[in-house]
C-alpha cells in the first residue's frame, strides 16, 4: 500500500511538472495576412513608423525597439513612437493623429501592432452568503 502511494506521488508530481513546463511553452502566431500586392524593396531606404498599442509601457517599447531593429536589417528605417513628441503614451492613436505623425516625421509607411493578453482571465465572482459564529 505504501508503495502504491509513493508511486501515485511520484506520478502526480512528474505530471504537475510537465503542466508547469507546458506553460513556459512559447506563444504562437494565429493569423497572418500579406497583400500579394506590396513588394519588399519598395520599402528599401524608406523611413517606416513604428507603433506597438500597449498599456504596458515596457512592452511597448521593447516591441517598438525589436521592430525597428528588424526593419534596419531589411534596409528600411523604423522610427518608434514613443520617441514623437506628443504621440499617446500608450501608443493607442487614432487614424488622424497617426497619419499627422507619420506626416511629421516624414513616414513612407506604418507599420502598427495591438498587444493584448492571450490568458486574461475575467473573475466575477457571486455574491457569498454565509453563517459563522465567533468566539472570544
Amino acid at each position: 500500500m505504501r508503495a502504491s502511494l509513493q508511486t501515485r506521488g511520484t506520478s502526480v508530481a512528474a505530471g504537475l511538472c510537465v503542466l508547469a513546463l507546458a506553460g513556459c511553452a512559447t506563444t504562437q502566431m494565429k493569423s497572418e495576412w500579406r497583400d500579394p500586392n506590396v513588394v519588399g524593396a519598395v520599402l528599401q531606404g524608406q523611413q517606416v513608423l513604428v507603433i506597438c498599442q500597449s498599456r504596458d509601457h515596457s512592452l511597448r517599447r521593447i516591441c517598438e525597439d525589436q521592430w525597428t531593429m528588424r526593419l534596419q536589417r531589411a534596409g528600411v528605417a523604423g522610427m518608434q513612437s514613443y520617441a514623437i513628441p506628443q504621440f499617446p503614451p500608450d501608443g493607442a492613436a487614432d487614424g488622424d493623429a497617426i497619419r499627422s505623425a507619420a506626416e511629421r516625421v516624414g513616414a513612407f509607411a506604418v507599420a502598427s501592432v495591438q498587444l493584448a493578453p492571450d490568458d486574461l482571465a475575467m473573475v466575477n465572482p457571486a455574491p457569498q452568503v454565509g453563517i459563522g459564529f465567533a468566539g472570544g
